[in-house]
């Protein structure tokens, strides 16, 4: 019993330590923990490429809550923000004065944009992470790491051996009491004053594209005032 007590606890040991070494390398590439912690804001912009329709779009984020998008379309301003406390919204094609989100809307948004990294956040935002080994997406091989929020839902990362950056996420949960199922890709890293990040982000749903998103320009760490996110009444 004793042998396999310490066989279970060796296999245990060896997971923990090979999550923390796929992290490590994640980190080393992205520019850093400490830089990746000194993260304060983000502001950036680019398309969005959906239907055959491309559409231009700004996002200003100041962690670890606040977070407000712009996104043009057919000559208007469709906007999405949260101030920390409220979530609200202007949708041109149902008023042009903003509101309140409904309920489920605010909580779908809230869940969505969360812009912290989980890699090297889940502690802070209560995420259990799991060394799932390796593997590979679409030829590349790639380590896997799984990620289950607090509520149930479950992320899967894919990062690449070689660079150890993410290439890849899938997402398991329930948005509106149904089951889904999405894939991420990124690519097109770019340096940001110290920093890695994708210019290029990929959606996809039962294998077929959904949505491209291709970023122009990111700014890091300049001050943004909180006046940004309220809703102007």
């Amino acid at each position: 019993m004793r042998k396999i007590a310490a066989f279970i606890l060796g296999i245990s040991l060896l997971s923990a330590i090979g999550l923390q070494d796929v992290l490590k390398k994640n980190y080393q590439a992205k520019g850093g923990l400490e830089k990746l912690k000194s993260l304060k804001t983000l502001y950036a912009e680019g398309k969005i490429t959906a239907q055959g329709m491309e559409m231009p779009f700004k996002v200003w984020v100041k962690f670890p809550k606040k977070i407000k998008m712009e996104t043009m379309f057919q000559g208007q301003t469709m906007v999405q923000a949260y101030d920390g406390e409220t979530a609200w919204w202007i949708m041109p094609m149902i008023s042009p004065e903003p509101q309140v989100m409904p309920p489920t809307q605010a909580k779908q948004f809230k869940e969505q944009n969360q812009f912290r990294d989980p890699l090297v956040f889940y502690k802070e935002l209560g995420y259990k992470l799991e060394y799932l080994g390796e593997g590979e997406v679409e030829g590349t091989p790639v380590y896997k790491i799984k990620i289950t929020k607090p509520n149930g839902d479950v992320l899967i990362y894919y990062l690449d051996k070689d660079s150890g950056l993410e290439i890849k996420a899938e997402f398991f949960g329930k948005m509106q009491g149904r089951e889904v199922h999405g894939s991420t890709y990124f690519g097109e890293y770019k340096k940001v004053d110290g920093l890695l990040f994708p210019f290029y982000i990929e959606s996809r749903s039962n294998g077929k594209v959904v949505s491209q998103a291709s970023i122009s320009k990111i700014v890091i760490n300049k001050p943004i005032d909180d006046s940004v996110f309220k809703m102007k009444k």
